[in-house]
């Protein structure tokens, strides 16, 4: 049956498309730069970028004049970053015309929840690179898992500075510690470049932990640092770092929740630009089918320079 001019009011003006995707695409960008800030951005086309990893090199003292030219091979491996396509559908039914008028302001309900639910991407895809696996190698086909060192590079749930190891939540000496890992790996010691910045991503849970330790301990040499930065987060920092207040921290079947800490320069991400279709669903009553569609990609790029904390949440 053709479209009459009675029909008009169930078509979405183009100009309602082209404001609700702008407005969409605005707060999707700016969810992406919340990261910008801890991570470095990657920039390309395509679904993957590799990454070569070669290996240290030295420098030798020159012992003689015009000494026979001895050169190493240089060896390397690669990883990459691959980005990942996600997507989301809402569908209104052709009586929600207050819904559907409601599109093109800028904070309409259905942006609202889509920027919500965007920043949460965003949250846990970032949080999940921070220790999750790497492909890469050396042949063509970058297959080959690259884990998380634990070895080296976490802080257990039961560390203590001095005396027994006990299980505890976050802790001023946990912190400590995974500064010193990161510094012993050459990763922000003092004097190096001011670009060099390093981050904590820790839940509420964990912050508080630190305050009430910080109370407790009064005459800690870190308990007055703690509680400025408790009272002005924005301005202070804690341990040297800036920290990141994230409630979708991984927290294992037995209530242990990861605390972590890294270097901007040892992460990656990488996204495209977020697009909107809305279109007109027949099989559903021509129903109003508002889709978004957005690809992100974060990656661990340097081993040493992620630091995993585990606290337990039940003390």
């Amino acid at each position: 049956m053709p479209i009459t001019q009675a029909s008009q009011g169930l078509v979405i003006p183009d100009l309602y498309r082209r404001t609700f995707s702008n407005n969409f695409e605005m707060v999707a960008s700016q969810s992406t730069s919340r990261f910008a800030e801890c991570a470095i951005v990657s920039t390309f086309d395509g679904k993957e970028y590799v990454y070569q990893d070669i290996d240290e090199t030295s420098f030798k003292q020159k012992t003689e004049r015009m000494a026979r030219t001895v050169a190493g091979e240089m060896s390397f491996s690669r990883r990459k970053i691959t980005k990942k396509s996600f997507y989301d559908h809402k569908v209104f039914d052709r009586d929600d015309k207050t819904l559907l008028a409601q599109l093109s302001e800028p904070k309409s309900e259905l942006v609202t929840q889509f920027k919500k639910a965007w920043a949460k991407l965003w949250d846990e895809q970032f949080i999940a690179a921070l220790d999750g696996t790497v492909y890469g190698g050396s042949g063509e086909e970058l297959v080959t898992p690259i884990t998380f060192d634990s070895a080296h590079n976490a802080v257990a749930v039961d560390y203590v500075a001095t005396g027994s190891e006990t299980n505890s939540g976050l802790t001023m000496e946990k912190l400590q510690r995974a500064r010193v890992i990161l510094e012993e790996q050459e990763y922000c010691s003092e004097g190096e470049d001011a670009d060099c910045e390093v981050y904590c991503g820790m839940s509420p849970k964990m912050k508080n932990d630190l305050f009430e330790q910080a109370k407790a301990q009064k005459t800690s040499p870190y308990s007055a640092m703690v509680v400025d930065w408790y009272n002005d987060p924005q301005n202070k920092r804690l341990f040297g770092f800036r920290v990141k207040i994230q409630n979708r921290l991984p927290i294992n079947s037995s209530d242990i929740e990861n605390c972590f800490v890294w270097s901007k320069e040892a992460m990656r991400i990488s996204s495209d630009q977020v697009e909107t279709v809305i279109s007109n669903r027949p099989d559903l009553s021509h129903a109003t089918q508002v889709s978004a569609y957005g690809k992100i990609g974060a990656m661990r790029r340097w081993e040493n320079g992620v630091v995993r904390i585990a606290c337990d949440r039940s003390p």
